[in-house]
C-alpha cells in the first residue's frame, strides 16, 4: 500500500439560528429547530489524529481540492438544518475531487460505497451519515484550498 499523508481540516460552524417551542404544558409538548451556517477555513498537514489522509505529500503553500460534505439530522421532536459537517477527501487535481463529490453525492442507502481516483487512492464506507432516519444530505462542497502552517 502506498504511504498515506495526514491532514487536519477546520470547518467552522455558526448557529444561525434556534429555538425551542413549547406545544402544551406536557413533558413531551415541545419541538425544537436549529440552522447553521457553515465554511472552510483550514486545512495543514499533521502526524497525529488527521481528519483525513491522502496520498500526496502536500507542502505549505501548495495548492489542494478538499472534499467536505454538510448535512441536516434531528429527531422526533425536531431538526437541525446543515448541523453536521465533515472533511472526506483531498486531491491533487480537481478531476478526481468532482468525480469523488459525484459519487458521495449518488452512494446508495444500505449498501457499501467505493470509490478509486485516478492516483490509486481507495475510499470506502459502509454507511454514509446522511442515509439515517432524520438525516439528509445537504451540499458536497469541493473547495479550491491552499495549505497552510
Amino acid at each position: 500500500m502506498s504511504e498515506q499523508f495526514g491532514y487536519k481540516v477546520r470547518i467552522s460552524q455558526y448557529c444561525d439560528h434556534s429555538e425551542n417551542i413549547s406545544h402544551g404544558d406536557g413533558e413531551w409538548d415541545f419541538s425544537w429547530e436549529e440552522s447553521y451556517s457553515n465554511s472552510f477555513e483550514s486545512v495543514v498537514k499533521t502526524d497525529k489524529y488527521p481528519d483525513i489522509t491522502a496520498l500526496h505529500d502536500f507542502e505549505v503553500g501548495d495548492q489542494a481540492f478538499l472534499v467536505w460534505a454538510e448535512w441536516s439530522t434531528g429527531d422526533s421532536f425536531g431538526h437541525g438544518d446543515r448541523s453536521h459537517v465533515e472533511a472526506f477527501a483531498l486531491f491533487k487535481n480537481s478531476e478526481d475531487a468532482y468525480a469523488y463529490a459525484h459519487a458521495l453525492e449518488h452512494a446508495p442507502d444500505g449498501k457499501k460505497f467505493k470509490f478509486v481516483s485516478s492516483e490509486g487512492q481507495v475510499f470506502e464506507n459502509i454507511y454514509m451519515p446522511w442515509h439515517g432516519y432524520f438525516e439528509s444530505l445537504d451540499n458536497i462542497h469541493v473547495e479550491t484550498v491552499t495549505i497552510g502552517a
